[in-house]
């Protein structure tokens, strides 16, 4: 069981260092929990204006130090991301990768994708045989 929970961990780690010049002791990226994925998906965010608080939320939420999440989650983090708009882009859409918020991170991606060398279809017309299932 715990080799299971080790190998999911390296899978899906629980956070990941950034690499900020001028940032002294560097940020974290954190995994998100699941009630925090909620209050995030409640959140509007279509448009422009939506998109401020959305990511400043993305941001305290998911951006800490070594210790844990947090570092923005403060009247003093909140003034620095609000007068920082491209820096608080830049980490909100950080947060949305890590978490893959808006689908599976490009490293899945290329992790699930099928072998070239080896053709196969899911497309029923492509299949040798007339039923589905046997």
């Amino acid at each position: 069981m715990i080799e299971l929970l080790a190998a999911l961990e390296v899978a899906f780690p629980v956070k990941r260092k950034l690499e900020i010049e001028g940032w002294p002791g560097g940020l974290y990226l954190w995994r998100l929990e699941s009630q925090q994925v909620f209050e995030l998906m409640r959140l509007p965010h279509a448009s422009a204006e939506e998109m401020i608080p959305y990511s400043l939320r993305e941001c305290q939420l998911g951006i800490g130090d070594e210790n844990g999440p947090g570092v923005f989650d403060n009247e003093r983090g909140r003034s620095w991301l609000l007068r920082h708009p491209s820096q608080m882009v830049e980490l909100a859409k950080a947060v949305r990768e890590f978490n893959e918020l808006c689908g599976a991170s490009e490293e899945r991606k290329k992790k699930s994708e099928p072998n070239q060398s080896e053709p196969c279809s899911p497309c029923p017309e492509n299949s040798d045989t007339d039923t589905l299932g046997i």
